[in-house]
């Protein structure tokens, strides 16, 4: 169903592991903090996403979205259009971008309750594309916000998610008025709803490619057929042992890209075959400054059937 959360490379790439490599997902950096289905978000100690209060019910939703993922909102100026990217540094993504549908407004004695879908894809270059590599879509969402007395903007002071699995339609109706809570339930499910929410999340990753001057496809997940060790005949434990020992790394075999205190690194993820059986071969692990093509890391494995041997100059 299209209100799940999905956490692109962090959540299925730990399925795949827990699957394929018989890793749990309580390996997967990312699932604790960015988890997503029947939350209650404490906005008091996240950034400040923007020095502009909201003074639409839209820019408040986008905000508190934003808010919620830790990440400040940076203003750019794209063709006289004011247009907004969010880049976290440290991650495997590092541009959010967000869309919603607010379905309906109330207004209370302190300011306004939302009700809305709500969705994020967090972007990451890999292989030379920027690949959303996060997200949760389509959640139905209560937002409560206050207006700012000296400005009259809103700022939210609650965000709470409907539930997961079998408690997702009885806490739709538990948080929206009825006849938004059935539009919600239909519209978590319509395409064309999706569809449009996904061209308000793409339209940050364009901003972002321009902000820095980058020419890169633009790509999901679900289009691209990244593979692991295991595709190559690498037994299950040596790729288990392996993606413990370089988490960094993360699982895929190629390039993904990080910024790190305001640098690019890129790191490499490399199979080299030896002969003619499968899984017998060499593992590279390599980090690279973008800026000057310095290596800050290289590591190489020769991998024999259930077994492994770190074979470069320590």
């Amino acid at each position: 169903m299209t209100h799940n959360k999905f956490i692109k490379t962090a959540l299925i790439a730990a399925i795949t592991l827990a699957t394929v490599l018989s890793l749990s997902l309580t390996g997967c950096k990312r699932d604790s903090d960015s988890g997503h289905g029947g939350r209650e978000v404490s906005l008091t100690d996240l950034v400040s996403v923007t020095d502009v209060v909201a003074d639409t019910p839209d820019m408040a939703v986008t905000q508190a979205i934003f808010a919620t993922q830790g990440v400040k909102m940076t203003p750019i100026t794209i063709d006289g259009e004011t247009r907004y990217f969010a880049a976290k540094d440290g991650e495997d993504f590092e541009c959010l971008g967000e869309g919603h549908k607010i379905l309906g407004t109330q207004k209370t004695d302190s300011g306004m309750d939302v009700y809305a879908l709500c969705s994020a894809f967090g972007y990451g270059f890999r292989d030379g594309k920027l690949v959303d590599e996060y997200g949760f879509g389509r959640i139905p969402t209560l937002l409560q916000f206050e207006t700012d007395p000296a400005t009259g903007g809103y700022v939210c002071t609650h965000y709470e998610e409907a539930e997961d699995g079998g408690e997702f339609e009885t806490s739709v109706y538990r948080m929206f008025p009825r006849a938004v809570a059935k539009q919600a339930l239909k519209e978590t499910a319509d395409d064309s709803v999706g569809e449009d929410i996904e061209k308000q999340i793409r339209a940050y990753a364009e901003a972002y490619l321009k902000y820095i001057g980058r020419d890169a496809k633009i790509s999901s997940y679900h289009d691209e057929d990244f593979k692991i060790l295991t595709d190559y005949g690498v037994s299950v434990e040596v790729s288990n042992e392996l993606t413990e020992l370089h988490w960094d790394y993360g699982i895929y075999v190629g390039s993904f890209e990080r910024v790190e205190n305001g640098e690019r690194y890129v790191y490499y993820q490399l199979w080299e075959q030896d002969g003619s059986t499968p899984g017998n071969g060499k593992v590279t692990f390599r980090k690279v400054r973008d800026a000057d093509g310095q290596e800050i890391e290289k590591i190489v494995y020769e991998v024999k059937g259930d077994s492994f041997t770190r074979i470069d100059q320590e």
